[in-house]
């Protein structure tokens, strides 16, 4: 009999992570062809991306007052590069997500998300951080020179918190909103990069915008997916 995945870790999942935030421009073309249903924002012939490249240090799973929690003490700790596309009303779309953690990729196919394995690594360094995923094309990689402390920028963030995302749309159909636990600081980044994939929908490598923003300490509740049910 086959277990379901969320029988053995229920949601809700508070995830804790240190992102870096980042955009690129893609061309609209390739990804109006492969989604033809999403209504991208296009500016120009092209569609500003969102990209953030994680280190998630832990997953605590089930009720907040009595679940469990799976750290890098445990081993699980993993690193992760999401992409979305930015839609003409409040929502975002997700062509893709590549993750070097097989259970997270798991958790993520119940929620509809389009995750793959890569083999990615990610460093904070004094006063920079870097990060690398590999593709068939080259790597998609970065290098942040950080700037400032961020607890000023992030003080309006995480006053507000909790609070909730846009809908996240994928490519199955199915949609999350994710709740915003922990905003503790923003640090801007002066940023080198470049996003290459093995994907349709990204035609040509694109250079990554000048400036990023660095949260570490980001904590993040996805409840659960719409297709489960307790019991």
């Amino acid at each position: 009999m086959h277990t379901d995945i969320l029988d053995l870790y229920p949601p809700p999942f508070d995830i804790e992570a240190d992102m870096l935030f980042v955009a690129a421009w893609a061309a609209a073309g390739p990804l109006v062809e492969r989604f033809p249903e999403q209504p991208f924002l296009s500016i120009a012939g092209r569609v500003p991306l969102a990209l953030w490249f994680s280190r998630v240090r832990s997953l605590s799973y089930g009720e907040p007052d009595e679940g469990s929690v799976l750290d890098e003490r445990s081993g699980f700790g993993y690193r992760e590069l999401n992409i979305v596309a930015l839609l003409r009303r409040r929502a975002i779309f997700v062509p893709g997500i590549y993750a070097t953690s097989g259970l997270s990729q798991r958790l993520g196919h119940r929620y509809g998300m389009p995750k793959r394995e890569v083999e990615m690594w990610f460093r904070v360094l004094e006063g920079r951080i870097e990060s690398a995923a590999s593709f068939g094309r080259g790597p998609t990689e970065v290098s942040a020179s950080l700037l400032a402390s961020g607890r000023i920028l992030a003080k309006p963030f995480d006053q507000a918190a909790p609070w909730w995302t846009w809908p996240a749309r994928f490519p199955s159909g199915e949609s999350v909103r994710a709740r915003i636990l922990r905003f503790p600081r923003a640090q801007l980044a002066r940023i080198h990069g470049v996003l290459r994939l093995d994907e349709p929908w990204l035609a040509e490598p694109a250079r990554l915008w000048p400036l990023g923003i660095f949260v570490p300490g980001f904590v993040m509740r996805l409840p659960p997916p719409s297709s489960w049910a307790e019991g």
